[in-house]
C-alpha cells in the first residue's frame, strides 16, 4: 500500500489514489513495451477471466455478488529482477507475491488462526 497523504474528503483521497494507480499501470505497460513484451494487460485480463470458472459461493454482504475466485484473479507484474506480484483485476491491488504469500492488507489472512 502506498501512502499519498491525508485528504479532507473521501472523494479527494479516491481521486488521488486512482490517479496514482493509473500512473503505476502506465509505468508497467511502458516497461513491458520496452522489454519487447507485446501483450497488454487488457488482453491478459480477458484471457484469464475467460479461462477461469466462477465459484458458486458468493459474498452478498454489500448487495453485489462476488466470488472469492473473482477477487483473486489477476495479472503477474514483475517489479524487480527476481520479484513479481499478482495484481487483482477486481481490486486493483497486489494480492500475492511470487512465493505464494498474501501481501498488503491481505497478509493478515496468512496469520489468521481460527479456534473452535
Amino acid at each position: 500500500m502506498m501512502w499519498l497523504g491525508t485528504f479532507v474528503t473521501t472523494e479527494d483521497a479516491s481521486k488521488n489514489y486512482e490517479s496514482k494507480k493509473l500512473e503505476f499501470e502506465e509505468l508497467v505497460m511502458a516497461k513491458r513495451a520496452k522489454n519487447g513484451d507485446q501483450e497488454s494487460c487488457v488482453t491478459d485480463e480477458f484471457e484469464e477471466k475467460s479461462s477461469m470458472s466462477v465459484d458458486e459461493n458468493t459474498n452478498t454482504s454489500n448487495g453485489v455478488e462476488e466470488s472469492d475466485e473473482e477477487l483473486m484473479m489477476g495479472t503477474w507484474v514483475k517489479i524487480s529482477e527476481n520479484q513479481e506480484v499478482k495484481y487483482s483485476h477486481k481490486l486493483g491491488v497486489p494480492i500475492v507475491d511470487n512465493c505464494g504469500v498474501l501481501v498488503g492488507e491481505f497478509g493478515v489472512l496468512d496469520d489468521l488462526s481460527i479456534y473452535m
